[in-house]
C-alpha cells in the first residue's frame, strides 16, 4: 500500500513541475519572437546601385526591422568591396535638398525603417571595379552595443 501512495505522489509532483514550466515566462525574450529563434534585427530588400561609368561612389538601400521592444542604435556600416560606407540622410533646408552624414541612427523598438532615395541611405565610396550587375555584395552593420549584423545587397543598375 505505501508504494501506491509513493508513486501517486511522484506522479503529482512531475505533473505540477511540468505545468509550472509551461506557464513561467522564458528568460530568452520578452516578445515571443526571440523565443522562436528569430533575430531581433532583420535586414531585407538590400540593394546597391552600380555607379555611373567613370565613377566609384554610389548609394545602397535597405529595410531594417527592429523586432525587439528596446531601441537600438546603428553606428556603422562596412563592406570589403569599398573604401568606406557612411550613413547619410537627405534634408530639405531653405528650399534645397541637402545630404548629410549622420553618426548614429536610433531604431525604435518594434518598428521598420526604410532606407530609400531622398531619405536614409548608405553612401558607398570607392566601390571595387569588379562589382558587376547581379553580384551579391557582403556588408556588415554595427550597433552601439558592438553587435555586428551581416547582410548582402544585390548590385543593380542605377535607376
Amino acid at each position: 500500500m505505501p508504494v501506491k501512495y509513493g508513486l501517486g505522489f511522484v506522479f503529482a509532483l512531475v505533473i505540477t513541475a511540468a505545468g509550472v514550466t509551461l506557464w513561467l515566462p522564458s528568460q530568452s525574450g520578452t516578445d515571443g519572437q526571440q523565443q522562436a529563434g528569430l533575430p531581433s534585427i532583420e535586414i531585407t530588400d538590400a540593394y546597391l546601385n552600380l555607379p555611373p561609368p567613370g565613377q566609384s561612389t554610389t548609394a545602397a538601400y535597405i529595410k531594417i526591422s527592429n523586432r525587439d521592444q528596446l531601441a537600438v542604435s546603428i553606428i556603422a556600416f562596412e563592406t570589403s568591396k569599398a573604401a568606406r560606407v557612411e550613413l547619410h540622410e537627405h534634408l530639405h533646408v531653405d528650399g534645397m535638398m541637402k545630404m548629410r552624414k549622420i553618426e548614429a541612427l536610433l531604431l525604435v523598438g518594434l518598428q521598420t525603417t526604410l532606407f530609400q532615395p531622398m531619405g536614409y541611405h548608405l553612401m558607398v565610396f570607392d566601390l571595387a571595379s569588379d562589382v558587376v550587375l547581379g553580384d551579391m555584395v557582403n556588408f556588415t552593420m554595427t550597433l552601439a552595443s558592438g553587435e555586428r549584423i551581416p547582410f548582402q545587397a544585390q548590385a543593380r543598375s542605377l535607376q
